[in-house]
């Protein structure tokens, strides 16, 4: 599996060329499982201070008002501000996503093979994984994935993960749902792996919403160049 972390990080080196738009849509559910509230987004990839941000674009299928258009704006130059001032810190302006970072499975989880699969057909390792060692308590991550056991498909040739999959130990909140998160990668332009989908299962603890249920899919990938990157200064303008 050592061999699995190599080829990742390799691979990450070749992601940031590209650009994305993201599709999220979520559902809300009662303590009864009965659809409370479904909501959609969109947003595309910018680059602030050499760094990807997500700037929506659509709510619910319809573009921004304007008073929406001028908040985003106001978000994103205060996000390039942050950057630019503290850049190793994560801005409470950035757009957040929740990630299951494969470098804390092989700190805290253990492995086993678990046999091969074609994949669309591609053939693959499945890998099967479980805690093994407690995690920090001050770190998120680590919590999340302490308390999971996942599965992963390998693709055989380049060592890349096409699906992980991770749930949760026990079933939680009001509803009773186990935690679950799947991702999907796909090979592009036959050297680099790019997500295409991460599903969700969310319980939450309080409140009339026992659970959340998303969707977030990936798709109008394009390489990145020079006149790709947008800048923030008075106004959001790009390219230069």
């Amino acid at each position: 599996m050592s061999r699995v972390l190599e080829a990742e990080n390799e691979n990450r080196h070749r992601m940031v060329n590209y650009l994305f738009e993201e599709r999220i849509i979520r559902k809300s559910f009662d303590r009864d499982r009965k659809l409370a509230a479904e909501q959609s987004s969109a947003f595309e990839v910018t680059f602030i201070e050499g760094k990807p941000a997500f700037r929506r674009i659509s709510i619910n299928g319809r573009p921004l008002t304007p008073e929406e258009e001028r908040a985003e704006l106001a978000r994103l130059r205060q996000l390039a501000e942050d950057r630019r001032s503290n850049p190793g810190i994560p801005s409470p302006a950035e757009q957040r996503r929740r990630s299951h970072p494969l470098r804390v499975f092989f700190d805290l989880h253990e492995f086993a093979m678990s046999g091969s699969e074609v994949v669309d057909g591609r053939d693959c390792w499945v890998v099967s994984s479980k805690p093994a060692h407690p995690p920090r308590e001050d770190n998120l991550d680590e919590q999340r994935i302490a308390h999971s056991t996942a599965k992963f498909w390998i693709d055989k040739q380049t060592l890349h993960r096409m699906r992980m999959d991770v749930f949760g130990k026990k079933p939680e909140g009001p509803a009773k749902v186990h935690e679950f998160t799947s991702y999907e990668w796909r090979q592009r332009d036959g050297e680099v792996w790019l997500v295409t989908a991460i599903r969700t299962v969310l319980p939450l603890h309080s409140g009339p919403i026992a659970y959340y249920e998303g969707e977030q899919t990936y798709s109008n990938y394009r390489r990145f160049t020079s006149e790709s990157t947008v800048q923030v200064n008075e106004e959001l303008v790009g390219p230069p």
